[in-house]
C-alpha cells in the first residue's frame, strides 16, 4: 500500500431555513420519479409517460422551493419592519454577504509544508518498492490508421457519462 489509510468526518451541509419536510418530501418524490424514468431506458428512448411524469415532477418541485423561499423572506422582512438593525442583518443573509471565509487559520506557508510532508511520506513509504516496469512496443508497430466516429458513436459515449449535476437544477 503506498497511501496509508485515514478516516474521514464527511458533516452535512445545513439546509436552507425555508427548506422543510413538504420540500423534502417534494425531493424524495422528484427523485424516485427521475429513477424511474432512467430505469426505464436511454433518455433518447423513454417511453412518453415516465419522461413526462418526471418533467411534470420537476417543474412542481422547482416551483414548490420557489414559493416556500419567498414566502419565507416576505414573511420575515414583514415581522422585522420594525426592527432596523435585524432587517439588515437579514438582507446580508439574503444577499449572502457576511458569510465566514472558508477558513483564515492555514496560510500559504503551513499549506506548502502540509504538502512537502505528504510527498516525502509518500516518498518514504514506497523507498524499498521495485521500480517501475515497461514493457517497450514491438519493434515496426507504428500506429498510423485512425477509425472515423460517427455521430452515433459520440451521442452513445456522451449518454454513458456519468450525470454530474442535480436533474432538479433548473438551469440544467
Amino acid at each position: 500500500m503506498q497511501i496509508p489509510v485515514r478516516r474521514v468526518t464527511c458533516r452535512q451541509r445545513p439546509s436552507c431555513t425555508w427548506f422543510d419536510d413538504e420540500c423534502r418530501r417534494a425531493k424524495q418524490a422528484l427523485k424516485s420519479t427521475e429513477k424511474a424514468a432512467r430505469r426505464a431506458g436511454p433518455l433518447s428512448d423513454i417511453r412518453p409517460s415516465a419522461a413526462v411524469a418526471w418533467r411534470a415532477q420537476r417543474r412542481q418541485y422547482v416551483a414548490l422551493l420557489k414559493q416556500k423561499r419567498s414566502a419565507f423572506w416576505t414573511e420575515r422582512i414583514n415581522a422585522e419592519q420594525s426592527y432596523p438593525c435585524r432587517l439588515w442583518r437579514s438582507f446580508d443573509e439574503l444577499l449572502g454577504r457576511g458569510r465566514a471565509a472558508l477558513s483564515a487559520d492555514i496560510s500559504s506557508s503551513d499549506l506548502h509544508r502540509y504538502l512537502d510532508d505528504n510527498v516525502a511520506g509518500v516518498r518514504s513509504s514506497t523507498a524499498d518498492a521495485d521500480p517501475p516496469t515497461f514493457t517497450p512496443a514491438p519493434v515496426g508497430c507504428v500506429l498510423r490508421v485512425f477509425t472515423n466516429i460517427t455521430l452515433s458513436d459520440v451521442v452513445a459515449a456522451v449518454k454513458n457519462l456519468r450525470g454530474k449535476q442535480c436533474t432538479s437544477d433548473p438551469v440544467a
